[in-house]
């Protein structure tokens, strides 16, 4: 059991408070939304748990032990995993290769291409390759797309891709920034079931999304930032209904 914490985080840059006094937590096993207008603090908030970005105030903590401080590749190894807004795949690598370069920054071996003769060796690089197709699989990429660069690949699937490498990591805590940006309804149902079946197998999910339809049907709580302040949280029920969150971001349309 996991908890990913934030108190009393923030975040300053140059006097402008990115982050004023953040305070929620997510806990293995379910998926907590984060929402809000652009420009809100939802982006830093995951820069600050990954290192990108160091806390002005606060902290942010995985099972007590703090986060902030530590460096990106550390915090990696901690058990937190990121995708990104705009699509960060190597496009030159096959998806299979996208995937065993996620698992391979949390491993502490030497470069195994260089002693690739050695047995041990030999055997870790199966073991890598064997885990990214059965992640590949996972979710939901079709086999005859696994050897083809990232950069041909349908934008659906390079989506899953990001996720299937972040996967990789074998993280505690998986933060998906918009992962079902550019999707269609179709992608966007799939990218759904996919978000509660990691969280459904014990792995903490903080979700930035501005598909309300996705935040509402996939999340257990939802948090909502407002000029970097947070504003409510609860369940997603309880969140829409919220006066200030109402105005601040759903609009009536989504609140009748």
């Amino acid at each position: 059991m996991s908890t990913l914490e934030y108190r009393s985080v923030g975040v300053s840059f140059g006097g402008v408070h990115a982050l004023d006094s953040v305070t929620f937590q997510v806990e293995s096993g379910h998926v907590v939304g984060l929402i809000g207008p652009n420009g809100a603090g939802k982006t830093t908030l995951i820069n600050v748990t990954t290192g990108v970005v160091a806390p002005t105030t606060g902290s942010v903590t995985l099972d007590g032990e703090r986060l902030a401080g530590r460096r990106q590749h550390q915090i990696a190894r901690a058990g937190v995993a990121r995708t990104y807004q705009n699509i960060r795949l190597f496009p030159r690598m096959t998806a299979m290769q996208n995937v065993i370069v996620g698992a391979t920054r949390i491993r502490h071996d030497p470069d195994l291409g260089a002693f690739i003769f050695l047995p041990a060796v030999r055997r870790a690089r199966l073991e890598l390759e064997e885990h990214a197709r059965y992640l590949l699989h996972r979710v939901g990429i079709p086999r005859d797309q696994w050897e083809s660069n990232a950069n041909v690949m349908p934008y659906g699937s390079q989506r899953r891709l990001e996720i299937a490498r972040a996967l990789a990591m074998r993280p505690r805590v998986l933060l998906l920034d918009e992962p079902a940006a550019g999707m269609n309804p179709q992608e966007t149902a799939g990218m759904q079931a996919l978000i509660r079946s990691i969280a459904g197998e014990g792995v903490a999910v903080l979700l930035v999304e501005h598909d309300m339809p996705l935040v509402m049907g996939s999340c257990d709580r939802v948090a909502v930032l407002n000029f970097g302040e947070l504003i409510a949280q609860g369940t997603p029920g309880e969140v829409s209904r919220d006066p200030a969150v109402v105005e601040a971001y759903l609009g009536s349309e989504v609140s009748s």
